[in-house]
């Protein structure tokens, strides 16, 4: 397998991305709602282990703009689940080793220069059925970029990675590439697709990048665009 590496050029290329996206109108949070935060994020913030938060009626959501991760689970006892047991001791630490697609969603929070994650199941108090349920709207419209692991068939397997090193050829000036631009293949069919809120989050975002098998996407209100830097209509 490449690894991906959220550094250099690639890291780049997301943050141009995001701030073009910035830019763009209708891509903007709802004015009329405003920004509004989740009952709980996780504060990723270095050096300090990763812990959950809950933000207060006098915290800015400006100064606290956080990422969402959209992931397929895998098998559920390999997940750590936030509950009412464990929910007190994570404000202080999340102890446990997290699954890779977890750590891997941390680094590009960092990468991206955020402080604050979104992961369903430790965000949300899952032996409490409502405990969120209805601000999923909120959640992911809310988000300052949502992160899809859209090839990870469960989140022990990671998505900063290819199954296959990619290769270009150089003909004169110009670089060809052997990875072909197909979006519904990467994404629409992926393993994350076959997740049935995962049609709500990619809805509700304003803006989403997908981590594919063959190359990263982003989305937005303008159109998808690709690793390979060539942009796709809507």
């Amino acid at each position: 397998m490449e690894k991906r590496s959220p550094n250099g050029a690639f890291t780049k290329v997301l943050k141009s991305w995001l701030q073009e996206c910035d830019r763009h109108i209708g891509c903007e949070p709802d004015p009329k709602r405003g920004l509004q935060l989740p009952k709980r994020l996780i504060d990723v913030k270095l050096p300090k282990k990763p812990k959950l938060v809950e933000p207060g009626p006098d915290d800015d959501p400006k100064g606290m703009r956080y990422i969402a991760l959209s992931h397929k689970w895998g098998d559920p006892k390999k997940i750590p689940v936030t509950n009412g047991q464990n929910l007190e001791a994570r404000k202080n630490v999340i102890e446990e080793q997290l699954p890779q697609s977890f750590q891997d969603a941390i680094w590009m929070t960092h990468k991206l220069d955020c402080d604050y994650l979104w992961i369903d199941s430790l965000c949300i108090q899952q032996d409490m059925f409502d405990d969120e349920a209805d601000t999923m709207q909120s959640i992911f419209s809310n988000a300052y970029c949502v992160l899809a692991a859209a090839s990870a068939e469960g989140a022990s397997v990671g998505f900063l990675h290819r199954r296959k090193e990619t290769e270009a050829i150089k003909m004169g000036a110009v670089f060809i590439s052997e990875i072909t631009n197909d979006f519904e293949r990467d994404v629409l069919r992926s393993p994350l697709n076959t997740r049935g809120w995962v049609l709500q989050e990619r809805a509700l975002a304003r803006r989403t990048i997908f981590f594919t098998d063959h190359q990263v996407y982003f989305e937005c209100g303008d159109g998808v665009r690709c690793e390979t830097l060539l942009k796709l209509r809507k």
